[in-house]
């Protein structure tokens, strides 16, 4: 399907990527147990991820960090050899109006003043607080060299 898209000149391609492995692991978790994977800006029901706590398991993180990693290695690799452009934009930029406006303009899309994304984010800011056993999850990024990601992301 990869080659197909980087062929063809009718698709135009975006990367939605996450530096902070950690954070996006533990959405995944969150997601994988509670079954929601998304919500509106507009939905003002409780949210049940904000409470749910998942436990890390160090050598599940590494296989995660293994497998995206190559993903996305996989498919810059395949850009860059093909020439084709993109536009990458990290998940923490979601909402960032300069970035979002560069992404609009890439696509050839027509926009007003102002763009505002639909999916708010649900889970807890804090993410350490998402996890049953955040002092594994400590000596697991201290080990890593990663402990910044344990700020946000």
């Amino acid at each position: 399907m990869l080659r197909h898209v980087i062929d063809s000149d009718a698709w135009k391609i975006i990367i939605l990527g996450r530096e902070n492995l950690l954070a996006q692991y533990s959405s995944t978790q969150i997601s994988a147990k509670t079954n929601v994977f998304w919500k509106a800006r507009t939905d003002t029901s409780v949210d049940q991820e904000e409470k749910t706590l998942v436990e890390f398991d160090p050598s599940a993180f590494r296989g995660y960090m293994t497998e995206i990693g190559g993903y996305f290695s996989g498919i810059r690799e395949s850009l860059n050899a093909s020439g084709k452009p993109y536009y990458e934009l990290d998940y923490t930029e979601i909402n960032d109006q300069e970035r979002l406006k560069g992404l609009v303009e890439y696509l050839g899309v027509e926009y007003g003043d102002r763009l505002v994304g639909t999916i708010r984010k649900q889970n807890p800011p804090h993410i350490l607080s998402r996890f049953s056993n955040p002092d594994t999850v400590t000596e697991e990024m201290q080990r890593l060299g990663k402990a910044a990601w344990l700020e946000g992301g």
